[in-house]
């Protein structure tokens, strides 16, 4: 596999055009809901109008228009936000249906049961409902927009059916006063206000999922920056407002080593853009190959690294994890440096260590310290001296499971730090699942 740094063909859609994007699909559902709740509710309601017999031919004209052009104008909406992409100006195409709808059903209760029952029963409610729903489209304008043109239908409704009705004269308005001129007004008012009520409630409702988002994009930069200097676990484990996680205390882990050998000779022949080229792209493929097995790159050591494995929570055996993500790190690498003359050197130990935030007052890391972690950096360096490539002590091997890798002894050497000499295995490949 080539060694190379990884570049991202496009950029990511950033958190606001996400949720510009999910709120679209959001109202063209809501709006096609709406248009088939309509359709449905028109053609039952017309269903039942049918069913009556005292009604007169005329009436039952009209009403078949009213269902004729209501209908196909909410199915032509539909239809078009499903063949064609959505766009807010449908929904207030779908608001001025719906309130002219509500418009023409009280007339024909005129027509059916006189002005005092249209003007005073259900469907003029309908208005207050169409206003009220708009509020959850969170565009401050429609609300403005449905009150008004509610206000302004219901005051020439009102107009209309009152003047040659019999049953608005002034001597039966002074016993219904809820449908005085001045009561009826004060409608007006309302629907007007619920307008303002639902477009200011709209705008709040809006600000406060923006600075949401705002507030989640400056989160997402910081784990983002954080995780430039710590893993991501790390990174995670810092937003958490107990940091149960970061707190001190003995684990036992498996603990890697790893390095590019010969690299001094490298940088000595290459310039320095190049040689960082190389490091970065040796780092990047350690790292993914690290974080697969849901381990930590815990710190860079100049061409080489050191990871965790074991210190947050995991699936497998940690001492297993570690294997994998050595083997996968030397397939992806071996082939591109051995063309420069480089190789790589990984060591890996497993025992118990002190994990916890260790520095100063003013700066400190979160990593692991212990004879664990010295006897793998003393591993790494041993290499070199036996010419191979993936060490680990006896004891370790015999912890990994059966048919798991190929192996070589290497003999007995001495640690330092270590009163007796331990014999080293090398491990050569991974078996192949059956």
């Amino acid at each position: 596999m080539k060694l190379t740094s990884k570049l991202i063909s496009a950029p990511l859609p950033s958190i606001e055009e996400r949720f510009q994007s999910e709120m679209l699909s959001r109202e063209a559902r809501a709006e096609k809901f709406a248009c088939v709740l309509w359709v449905s509710v028109i053609l039952i309601t017309y269903a039942f109008f049918m069913m009556e017999t005292n009604f007169e031919n005329s009436l039952r004209r009209d009403i078949s228009i009213l269902v004729a052009i209501s209908v196909p104008s909410f199915a032509a909406i539909y239809y078009y936000m499903h063949v064609k992409r959505y766009h807010p100006w449908v929904a207030y195409v779908n608001t001025l249906l719906q309130l002219t709808v509500v418009s023409g059903a009280i007339y024909l209760d005129t027509k059916a049961y006189g002005a005092q029952y249209a003007l005073s029963s259900m469907p003029p409610i309908a208005y207050g409902l169409v206003i009220i729903v708009t509020s959850f489209r969170l565009r401050p304008f429609m609300g403005i927009f449905a009150g008004v043109l509610a206000a302004s239908q219901f005051l020439a409704i009102y107009i209309w059916v009152s003047r040659p009705a019999a049953d608005m004269s002034p001597e039966l308005l002074s016993q219904v006063p809820s449908l005085d001129w001045e009561v009826t007004i004060m409608k007006v008012v309302v629907l007007m206000g619920l307008g303002a009520a639902g477009s200011y409630s709209a705008r709040s409702l809006r600000d406060e999922l923006y600075n949401f988002i705002a507030t989640a994009r400056q989160e997402m930069r910081l784990h983002q920056s954080l995780g430039r200097y710590v893993s991501s676990q790390v990174a995670d484990a810092l937003r958490d407002e107990n940091q149960q996680l970061l707190t001190t205390e003995k684990r036992n882990v498996a603990v890697m080593f790893g390095d590019i050998r010969n690299f001094t000779q490298y940088t000595n022949s290459h310039g320095a853009e190049e040689v960082a080229t190389l490091v970065n792209s040796f780092f990047d493929h350690a790292d993914e190959a690290i974080n697969a097995q849901q381990g930590v790159l815990n710190k860079f050591l100049g061409d080489g690294f050191m990871a965790i494995f074991g210190l947050f929570d995991y699936d497998e055996d940690p001492r297993v994890a570690a294997t994998k993500a050595a083997f996968e790190i030397l397939e992806n690498t071996n082939t591109a440096l051995a063309l420069k003359g480089m190789g790589v050197g990984i060591a890996i130990n497993y025992g118990e260590v002190i994990a916890g935030e260790i520095g100063s007052a003013g700066r400190c890391e979160y990593t692991v310290l212990g004879n664990t972690v010295n006897v793998a950096a003393r591993l790494e360096g041993l290499n070199r001296k036996l010419q191979s490539q993936l060490l680990v002590t006896k004891d370790f091997y015999e912890t990994l499971p059966d048919n798991f890798v190929t192996m070589n002894t290497r003999g007995n050497h001495n640690i330092r730090g270590i009163p007796e000499a331990i014999e080293l295995i090398e491990l050569t490949s991974l078996i192949p699942e059956k």
